[in-house]
């Protein structure tokens, strides 16, 4: 868990404003895991474009602004807001310090510049044994003062995925500190520091876990993340329900353990870890593919797949039909929209707007299906690429227009549709099932959208309050690696904690983007 240093602004001019050591999870901490989350599922060459994948996660060519634009400045920070002053010692080696330390290699800076979109030329690396000590007296793997990054013993590794995340944590502080700036402002007189997960008595309760209401699941924060840690015996009943659908994922249990506590509660919880039976890798070493849907598809035993909703024409449970994202949510809200036009209380008014919603959906259904056509029958690598562009575009437009009359209503009465059908943060699967989400609305201004992202799921806490899913996200090519990511989401019930709301406030998907529980068809 990542801890802030504040500055305690000093009256006299003649008297330096102490050194100070912040509260823990502050916005400048959640900010630093936030931009290194990002950070990490970028591409290691900026400059190659992403494959487009006819049935996997496809992205936007849009311009995305630098991340450093949006970071925040520390200094607006209040004297308030700070914790314990830093002991002396740590004041005077950090002093004696200046100077000294050295660049990041070429590679690693220039992939840190384009990722987060600072200048980081005069940043400088301190592994030495002074950077050692000063960290073991803060209880940190890494600590940042202006331009200078102080790392504990081993952790500095930008080869490596958490040494990558843990770097560009600590310069997301220098661009808060505006030590990433060579001249104008003042560096400030800060550290901010990570603290190791097991920093506080073995406890995850303080740090950057999510654990679940019933301290039975625990999943670390931050991508990508491989720790997952669970009640002794979980893994047995989460293994039967990812093979009853013949799941490419199986778990298990390590002996490896980890103390949660929570209200006078506490609990010892198991390591697990996940094995792709479909490679045989296994443990923090496994490999999946990188692409969403395809890494979703071995969590849930198929690329063929079925969005689970309430049939608004009958009321029942059903599947959809459609097995892509735009034509699974295009056909829940096609049957909500039909049920509307048969009911006596709907005015006319409102029918004369769903009929014109729905006369322009099936006027572009139409050329979807002769774009499908001209995909299926394309010969050519190349012919195919481009067709299949054209067809998925229309694809999206379809899902769009579906999508436009509900889009309009009242976000209450939005809500009051969701519950209804099942959808968006009421979307609830279970293990060996999933969740996708369908971007939709409006695109934010700079930001990467993709067309939808998938995740499956591999085990529920007791209390089926939490959900924890495996998932990855698409870089340059089509290949297996390390960098799939366990995550907790919660129910509707927990604000701000679903699959749904979590994705949608990544940006990444439109302003007004559709969540559906899946499984495989």
């Amino acid at each position: 868990m990542a801890f802030t240093g504040s500055l305690i602004e000093n009256k006299n001019p003649m008297i330096q404003a102490k050194l100070t050591i912040g509260k823990p999870n502050d916005q400048y901490e959640q900010e630093a895991d936030r931009v290194a989350d990002q950070v990490m599922k970028m591409p290691v060459n900026q400059n190659a474009s992403i494959e487009r994948k006819y049935d996997k996660c496809k992205e936007e060519e849009l311009q995305m602004k630098p991340l450093a634009v949006s970071i925040s400045s520390i200094i607006q920070k209040q004297a308030n807001d700070s914790g314990v002053v830093a002991p002396s010692n740590i004041s005077q080696s950090l002093a004696k310090s200046k100077g000294g330390g050295q660049n990041m290699d070429e590679s690693t800076q220039s992939f840190m510049n384009k990722g987060i979109g600072a200048d980081f030329s005069n940043v400088k690396i301190h592994t030495n044994d002074s950077a050692i000590q000063m960290n073991q007296s803060l209880g940190a793997k890494a600590f940042t003062n202006g331009n200078d990054i102080y790392f504990n013993k081993g952790q500095y590794n930008p080869q490596s995925s958490e040494g990558k995340h843990l770097l560009a944590h600590e310069l997301t502080h220098v661009v808060q500190q505006g030590g990433s700036e060579k001249q104008g402002k003042k560096q400030n007189d800060v550290i901010q520091r990570y603290i190791d997960a097991h920093g506080t008595k073995g406890s995850a309760i303080g740090h950057s876990y999510r654990i679940s209401d019933d301290l039975t699941t625990a999943v670390k924060v931050g991508y990508p993340n491989h720790d997952l840690y669970a009640k002794a015996g979980k893994v047995a009943p989460a293994n039967t329900k990812l093979a009853s659908v013949g799941s490419g994922i199986e778990l298990i249990e390590e002996s490896k353990t980890f103390q949660v506590s929570s209200k006078g509660r506490t609990r010892t919880l198991k390591k697990v870890s996940p094995k792709n039976k479909q490679n045989t890798t296994s443990g923090n070493t496994m490999k999946i593919s990188d692409d969403c849907g395809t890494s979703c598809s071995v969590v849930v035993g198929s690329t063929s797949r079925t969005a689970l909703h309430r049939d608004a024409m009958t009321g029942a449970n059903s599947k959809t039909a459609a097995t892509s994202p735009a034509l699974m949510k295009a056909e829940i809200i096609k049957k909500l929209l039909n049920k509307w036009l048969t009911m006596a209380s709907t005015s006319v008014l409102t029918k004369t707007k769903i009929i014109e919603t729905l006369t322009k959906a099936n006027a572009k259904l139409l050329e979807v299906n002769v774009a499908k056509a001209d995909f299926l029958a394309a010969v050519s690598d190349a012919e195919k690429e481009m067709k299949g562009d054209i067809y998925w575009a229309k694809v999206e437009e379809y899902g769009d227009i579906m999508m436009s009359y509900y889009n309009k209503q009242s976000e209450s009465k939005r809500e009051e549709i969701d519950k209804y059908l099942k959808i968006n943060k009421y979307a609830n699967p279970n293990v060996g099932q999933g969740y996708t989400m369908s971007s939709g609305g409006t695109n934010y201004p700079g930001e990467r959208t993709w067309n939808f992202h998938w995740g499956g799921v591999v085990m529920k806490s007791d209390d089926q309050k939490d959900t924890i899913t495996l998932e990855n996200y698409a870089v340059p090519g089509n290949v297996e690696n390390e960098r799939w990511d366990f995550a907790m989401y919660g129910t509707a019930a927990k604000k701000g904690q679903t699959f749904h709301e979590q994705h949608h406030d990544t940006k990444q998907h439109g302003d007004k983007p559709t969540t559906m529980t899946i499984e495989k068809k």
